[in-house]
């Protein structure tokens, strides 16, 4: 028997029991989640952070672990792009940290949650001030950290700075990834997430109501083909050239839907066990099986 041979069958018997001899450890893994469909004012935020204030209390107050709003819940979703537009929402951006992610961290401090939002950023690049829209992870001791949207679509490159990096979290809820809405298309984005260790991959979103199927089909893909966590939450409703029409979810790491949103603002519940990511992974072996000297394809076109 070759070395390799040995290698594949004490890899192959390690995936077979390691997740029984975790299993006592991953019964503190299991916690509820909730998602919020909310419909946003544009452009106002003191009434957007207000109503997510409220919210987040009523799902802590249902033993919810962690709270998931849309993306640009703060401010509403861009328009066609004008000066007024665009300078609305550069009033409207903050800094991380900055007054919002300040406010809301004293909310999931004493609640006792973790809360994940789309607000914008205020950037300065080489060209000036510039603008970021990103997904914030704030917990019960602070900010943890947020991402920027790497993959502005359309009208959007006008308003956003792309980021350049996907970053994965730790937190006492597991190993937390962050997309925002598009990023989700992009299979690199969670994989490349999925190979930084995440085992719950979160993405806000303003999904259009005109592109319903293919929010109902990505979100599962990329809960089995990276064996994580899926958590997509959409607004409802909102500005009427680009109105969301909700359908946010919770998938398994075997790509079942477990929980899923209607068309209505409200908020909507599923319970999250990391002990299913490492049984899922146990069988088949797809992290160990891939062949990532036969991708470089993937990076060069």
């Amino acid at each position: 028997m070759s070395t390799r041979q040995k290698i594949l069958i004490s890899l192959s018997i390690l995936t077979i029991f390691l997740p029984f001899v975790l299993s006592e450890a991953s019964e503190m893994t299991k916690f509820k989640t909730a998602y919020v469909q909310m419909t946003p004012s544009h452009l106002d935020k003191k009434a957007n952070v207000d109503k997510m204030v409220r919210f987040i209390g009523e799902a802590a107050a249902q033993g919810a672990k962690l709270v998931v709003f849309p993306e640009l819940i703060v401010t509403g979703y861009v328009g066609p792009l004008s000066p007024p537009e665009w300078n609305g929402f550069y009033q409207a951006s903050e800094s991380i940290p900055g007054p919002t992610t300040n406010l809301l961290q004293k909310v999931a401090a004493e609640k006792g949650v973790y809360v994940v939002f789309g607000m914008v950023e205020r950037g300065v690049s080489k060209l000036g001030p510039c603008m970021h829209n990103v997904a914030v992870l704030l917990g019960p001791r602070g900010l943890i950290g947020y991402h920027r949207k790497v993959h502005p679509p359309l009208g959007e490159k006008l308003y956003w700075q792309a980021g350049d990096e996907f970053k994965v979290f730790d937190t006492e809820l597991g190993r937390i990834g962050l997309l925002v809405c598009y990023d989700l298309w992009f299979p690199e984005s969670s994989r490349i997430e999925g190979l930084k260790g995440a085992q719950i991959i979160i993405d806000v979103a303003n999904w259009p109501a005109f592109d319903v199927d293919s929010w109902a089909a990505l979100g599962p893909g990329i809960a089995i083909s990276n064996m994580v966590w899926f958590i997509g939450v959409n607004r409802v409703g909102g500005e009427d050239f680009w109105p969301g029409h909700g359908a946010s979810m919770i998938v398994n790491p075997s790509g079942k839907v477990i929980s899923n949103g209607t068309d209505k603002e409200g908020i909507f519940y599923g319970d999250i066990d990391l002990a299913e990511v490492t049984s899922r992974r146990s069988f088949p072996p797809v992290w160990f099986d891939r062949r990532p000297e036969l991708y470089e394809l993937i990076i060069k076109k």
